[in-house]
């Protein structure tokens, strides 16, 4: 039985103002042949990847006037990518029921990776880059032994779809966010749960992971942005944010200063509670029905990128 005192979360103890934090929108990637529904940053920051409705997944050299190289291969859409080990692969999770490996470099699929009979909606590596997690639409966990490609074993503790995996830096936990708004630590030594945290009363829209596995932003229904501590597997910060759903999340290795989008255009800085001032012409068109926004960031500048149904990526630098 998990302890009661793992099966809750703090109330909130900050909310956001008015103040503003300035934005700087250096850069707009287009070439995206449809609505992107999940993004990330090479290892060295200098490209960015984007998972795509239709199965694509466009992969820019930072900078303007740049088109991207396709990689293509999947049959549904891309609800999540991960950069492995030192950067030489990205997996991608689709609604088409397998997991990808990909060399970045070249284009080329290194292996698929099958066994999920429902989409698939979330995938994330160790800091070793060995081991991959991924997660589908009902709930069931899947680790993989990367030397060579092959299963390794399954796990499955409800029937929610889990919206984000996070390995801890140590690799000895994998946190995963479930659409029911609940948060569950996995042992990866014994394969069960060691604590079960109720985040998210009214169920959880966005999960973000810092590049460096250090940090954890859940958002929920209720307007509600919680910061986890993956070392120690708990919450350690919550903030109201505002009373829209958060529909799309970034957090930084630096402090975990969450940076949260509640789909009415509006950015909040949640660690400082600011809102964040995005220029004209910048600002991300709000989620619409059945679309999806993405917010990820740099791990080695102040970089974030957001992308959403416009099929356009903007990349902005910012100060905290």
């Amino acid at each position: 039985m998990i302890p009661e005192s793992n099966r809750s979360c703090t109330a909130p103890t900050a909310s956001a103002d008015n103040s503003p934090a300035e934005a700087v929108e250096p850069h707009r990637l287009a070439g995206a042949k449809s609505p992107v529904r999940s993004g990330t940053f090479s290892r060295c920051g200098r490209f960015f990847l984007a998972g795509c409705r239709d199965g694509s997944i466009p992969i820019w050299r930072i900078g303007p006037g740049r088109r991207p190289r396709l990689l293509v291969g999947h049959a549904g859409a891309i609800e999540s990518l991960a950069v492995m080990g030192r950067g030489d692969l990205v997996a991608s999770a689709s609604r088409d029921g397998t997991v990808r490996l990909w060399n970045p470099r070249n284009g080329r699929c290194h292996a698929v990776l099958q066994g999920h009979p429902h989409p698939v909606l979330a995938v994330a590596s160790d800091a070793r880059g060995t081991v991959l997690a991924s997660a589908d639409q009902e709930g069931t966990i899947k680790l993989w032994d990367l030397a060579p490609p092959r299963p390794r074993e399954a796990w499955k503790d409800a029937a929610e779809p889990v919206l984000g995996l996070c390995f801890s830096p140590c690799g000895g936990r994998l946190l995963s966010g479930h659409a029911d708004g609940t948060v569950r630590v996995w042992s990866l030594a014994s394969g069960g749960v060691e604590a079960l945290h109720e985040a998210h009363p009214a169920g959880m829209r966005a999960w973000a992971a810092s590049p460096g596995r250090r940090w954890i932003a859940t958002g929920g229904e209720e307007g509600w942005v919680r910061l986890w501590d993956t070392t120690e597997g708990r919450c350690v910060r919550t903030f109201q944010v505002g009373k829209h759903p958060i529909v799309a999340l970034a957090v930084e290795d630096e402090g975990g200063s969450p940076l949260a989008f509640d789909g009415t255009g509006r950015m909040v800085q949640a660690g400082s509670t600011t809102l964040l001032h995005l220029r004209a012409g910048s600002r991300i068109p709000p989620a619409q029905t059945g679309s999806r926004v993405s917010l990820v960031a740099s791990g080695t500048a102040r970089l974030v990128g957001a992308a959403g149904p416009d099929r356009l990526v903007r990349i902005w630098q910012h100060d905290r």
